[in-house]
């Protein structure tokens, strides 16, 4: 008696792995196994490749942002546009206090409020859904005034050359 054949279940009712599987079967029954090893070994690498960059990835990142490490990089360094607000609101902070206008008490107000504005900044890129470089792309393409002209008029016909 021929053995029997299971039942081939429809694409729909498998699951993922068992999709995978079967097209794993597909691509190696042409292939000898002992240059399959090969193809499998090229994907163990390659994952752990990607793994090991993963890892590292959220190291720096996390070591970008914490203010005592090696790797800090201050809001300035990051967003220039806003770097270089929130150092002209706090110059213009100390030329009036060195002008008389403010006192000490005033200036630490402001410089309080300056941090604030910092806080903001920071938060801003995750109630909008942006990274830190979108945000600050887009900064640098709002505070320049040619890019804010060329977003906000209507954009050309192309021209056609004949």
């Amino acid at each position: 008696m021929p053995p029997r054949k299971k039942a081939s279940r429809s694409r729909e009712d498998k699951s993922l792995e068992e999709v995978l599987w079967d097209a794993a079967t597909a691509l190696r029954s042409s292939m000898d196994a002992a240059e399959y090893k090969y193809v499998v070994l090229g994907l163990i690498f390659l994952k752990y490749v990607s793994d090991t960059f993963m890892v590292r990835h959220d190291e720096l990142a996390r070591l970008v942002d914490e203010q005592g490490s090696e790797y800090f990089m201050p809001i300035a360094k990051r967003n220039i546009v806003a770097g270089r607000k929130f150092s002209e609101m706090l110059a213009q902070s100390l030329n009036r206090y060195q002008n008389r206008t403010i006192d000490a008490a005033q200036v630490m107000a402001e410089i309080v409020e300056i941090a604030k504005a910092i806080k903001v900044q920071r938060k801003r890129g995750e109630t909008t859904g942006l990274t830190e470089r979108e945000l600050a792309f887009y900064d640098a393409l709002t505070s320049n005034e040619s890019a804010r002209l060329a977003i906000t008029t209507k954009p050309c016909a192309p021209s056609r050359t004949n």
